[in-house]
């Protein structure tokens, strides 16, 4: 992805399980580095620690996949968990959902304080399994430049009938709507 075809917009990378949207994710942010713009960039990287679960890779921050960041700035959220992945039962999925939006609130918190002109936001979806979508706009509207990661696509795994997902494809739906670029993978 050129950054050239970023500056200004509002982007979304979307993909399921079985494609990388963190590989596009880490080369903006390695590219964003490098570029005249590193020292207007501020990343939120929310994702879990990576996991294997039946075969599918799942979660991994940037940290894992690249040191090449060092010139932005890195607002680092507590531990999240991927929800589907990590419970056993739905108080489980509670848990670890209020623990995520909680934690990623901070995060956004962070950024409005001292907002970059550019945003760079890794897993998205954790936080819109209990958080609110208007405090993540307000959130990516303080910067004029914003690309992000979100799970869309069918889940193979199980919510425990809490509703997660159900919330989670509606908001990541309505987040796309107020993008100037949405990305399927």
């Amino acid at each position: 992805m050129n950054i050239d075809n970023i500056i200004g917009k509002k982007t979304l990378i979307l993909s399921d399980f079985h494609t990388s949207r963190l590989e596009h994710i880490v080369k903006t942010v390695e590219d964003l580095n490098s570029s005249v713009y590193s020292k207007k960039v501020t990343l939120l990287d929310c994702a879990p620690k990576r996991r294997i679960k039946d075969g599918i890779t799942i979660g991994g921050r940037i940290k894992d996949h690249t040191d090449k960041f060092d010139k932005l700035h890195h607002i680092k959220t507590r531990l999240t968990y991927e929800p589907r992945i990590s419970a056993k039962n739905r108080s489980e999925i509670i848990k670890y959902s209020v623990n995520n939006s909680r934690a990623i609130t901070t995060g956004l918190d962070e950024f409005r304080k001292r907002p970059t002109k550019i945003m760079a936001m890794n897993y998205i979806h954790l936080y819109l399994h209990k958080g609110p979508l208007a405090l993540l706009m307000k959130t990516i509207n303080a910067s004029d430049t914003f690309i992000g990661t979100a799970f869309r696509g069918k889940c193979p795994f199980n919510d425990f009938e809490d509703g997660i997902t159900r919330r989670e494809r509606k908001l990541v739906d309505k987040l796309s709507l107020h993008m100037d670029d949405v990305i399927y993978l």
